[in-house]
């Protein structure tokens, strides 16, 4: 009977292949450099399939009688157990490859993997496979002593903490500030697709004198500003001009302005297409006139 747990301490993984008449062949795994020279072997055909297949069946199976019994095995035995092996010991297609990786991807990512990996980084002497074979008291010595020196020489910035992967992090919110009217009023003129007016801005009290402008300021006027800047700012060039004291508008003020404005531009561009509704009519009553007249012609000929 095949004492399973004895060979998987004396050579690491065991797979089997169960046979048709109920036997149970254990076998390891190829490692990667004997996998692709094997593989390469079979493709070749340098050598006869059959004693490629008797190399890889000697060198993976872990049942000595059953080696001893090689040449009296039932014929395709040995086919299909080293079918098993080669699947297992490498990747068969690029998205076997892919799928795998993936898989392992996830793997690297638990908190052990990556505290071994620091071991490793923080004492290169030491191999992967001997972190591993540390119990778990040496392990977490060789983590902390790790973390102490990676910390000295800046690799890490600051103390490991391990978080639960399945815990659900609370995501805080930023709150929307609130907008002030002069900036509800900007993208209300926004949403009407009206560029944004240019802004006026006063640099300093000298900028005015008890007449009004100053000579340096008094070439800034409506002429500086665009078409639809001139309507929002008008009155408070006029103010300045005539001397004035100049009273700046709430933006509530300039909203209410620019709603009434709004609808002064509605009612006129429903006049517009109103009057060319009634001229479209005109000329589509003088065209029917037009036929009528050639068809009573032709009648009359």
């Amino acid at each position: 009977m095949l004492d399973l747990p004895s060979l998987r301490r004396e050579y690491g993984p065991v797979f089997v292949t169960t046979l048709e008449n109920g036997s149970v062949i254990p076998w390891k795994q190829l490692s990667i450099g004997e996998y692709l020279e094997y593989s390469a072997l079979l493709e070749g055909e340098t050598y006869a399939r059959v004693t490629i297949e008797d190399e890889v069946f000697r060198k993976c199976v872990l049942d000595e009688l059953t080696i001893i019994n090689l040449p009296g095995l039932k014929a395709g035995t040995v086919t299909t157990v080293v079918q098993d092996i080669l699947r297992n010991s490498g990747p068969n297609t690029i998205e076997e490859l892919n799928l795998s990786l993936n898989i392992y991807r996830n793997v690297a990512t638990q908190a052990v993997h990556q505290t071994a990996v620091l071991v490793a980084q923080a004492f290169p002497a030491y191999t992967l496979e001997q972190i591993y074979e540390m119990n778990f008291n040496d392990f977490m010595m060789r983590v902390a002593q790790a973390e102490s020196k990676l910390m000295q020489l800046g690799i890490l910035e600051e103390p490991i903490n391990f978080l639960d992967p399945t815990a659900q992090v609370e995501i805080e919110t930023p709150e929307t500030p609130k907008m002030d009217a002069m900036e509800m009023y900007r993208m209300y003129e926004k949403q009407q697709g009206r560029s944004e007016p240019k802004q006026t801005i006063i640099k300093n009290t000298q900028m005015f004198s008890n007449s009004g402008l100053s000579d340096e300021e008094s070439g800034y006027t409506a002429n500086d500003l665009d078409e639809s800047t001139q309507v929002i700012f008008k009155d408070y060039i006029d103010q300045l001009n005539s001397g004035q004291d100049l009273r700046i508008k709430t933006p509530e003020e300039r909203l209410a302005e620019a709603k009434v404005r709004e609808e002064q531009g509605k009612k006129i561009v429903g006049q517009q297409v109103n009057t060319r509704q009634v001229e479209n009519e005109a000329l589509e009553e003088q065209y029917a006139e037009i036929l009528k007249r050639a068809s009573a012609k032709k009648k009359n000929r």
